[in-house]
């Protein structure tokens, strides 16, 4: 559910796993089963925040069902998200077959941005449980170019379906592999170059997808389903903005594939304002 203002008595870092680490009281007669399927869940959700990416398919876990409302008078929250440090780069050197397919050497995309300013990370508000409604229009674009992903980082609402293109002269096999559910949501096959292939499964559920190529596993992108709109991916200048907020106090969660588990801070919502949060990044 969001926080609403004086619901939070705590500000800076707050754990990653506070969504998961609640305590499950005893269950009521006849309600042994829920529980205890409810334990597994929080367990199972929990080995996997220990995981390389369980970090931030935990934080994007839904605490319930989203529910639209009438947002009289939104707010917005925005910011710019920047470098601390510039990390080293990971370039793969290629051969074989993957060289007609890929080029010579692959080009380390995961940090790319305008000078400090962080391009690709992904900003949105956890545990809203209300709000304006998704838009109607559920559709976005993921191409694949050298084996390379474009965007690296895509954020969509749920329902949406995602058209994936091919701008290679090769036959490339795309896996869309669920962090949240720990299951292989899609495979997609691309033979012609410029062919178009979509897919609703995706994002039929909230949560973070890992993709990949079958064949050359050093190609990555990422996918996050949101079920509510309140989510943004930063440009090339480190911008993202988030709109149509109710007043209120929130979780805004930041995350960066080179910056460890997501940054988590809590911004206010004025009712008509545009609240501001500017960070830097220390990544790996």
């Amino acid at each position: 559910m969001a926080l609403r203002a004086g619901a939070v008595g705590m500000a800076g870092w707050l754990p990653s796993l506070a969504l998961v680490a609640a305590a499950c009281g005893a269950p009521a007669p006849g309600a042994a089963d829920s529980a205890a399927g409810a334990h597994d869940g929080r367990r199972n959700l929990a080995m996997r925040a220990r995981q390389p990416l369980g970090g931030i398919a935990a934080a994007m876990e839904p605490t319930g069902d989203y529910h639209v409302v009438d947002v009289a008078n939104p707010g917005a929250i925005a910011g710019r998200i920047r470098l601390a440090n510039h990390p080293p780069r990971r370039d793969v050197t290629l051969t074989g077959d993957d060289v007609s397919a890929c080029g010579r050497v692959l080009r380390d995309g995961s940090v790319q941005g305008y000078g400090n300013d962080l391009e690709g990370v992904l900003v949105w508000v956890s545990g809203v449980d209300s709000g304006q409604a998704l838009p109607r229009l559920r559709r976005a674009a993921l191409q694949i170019h050298r084996c390379v992903f474009v965007p690296r980082v895509l954020a969509v609402a749920q329902g949406t379906t995602i058209n994936l293109q091919s701008r290679d002269d090769a036959v490339h096999r795309t896996r869309f592999y669920s962090e949240s559910t720990d299951s292989l949501l899609s495979r997609m096959l691309t033979v012609d170059r410029w062919a178009v292939v979509p897919s609703a499964a995706i994002a039929a559920d909230p949560g973070f997808v890992h993709v990949s190529l079958s064949q050359q596993p050093f190609a990555r992108g990422y996918v996050a389903v949101f079920q509510h709109p309140y989510f943004d991916v930063t440009d090339r200048y480190g911008r993202y903005r988030i709109a149509g907020l109710p007043a209120g106090t929130y979780h805004l969660r930041v995350w960066h594939e080179r910056g460890g588990v997501p940054l988590d801070r809590v911004v206010k919502v004025s009712a008509g304002l545009q609240a501001t949060f500017d960070t830097t990044l220390v990544l790996h």
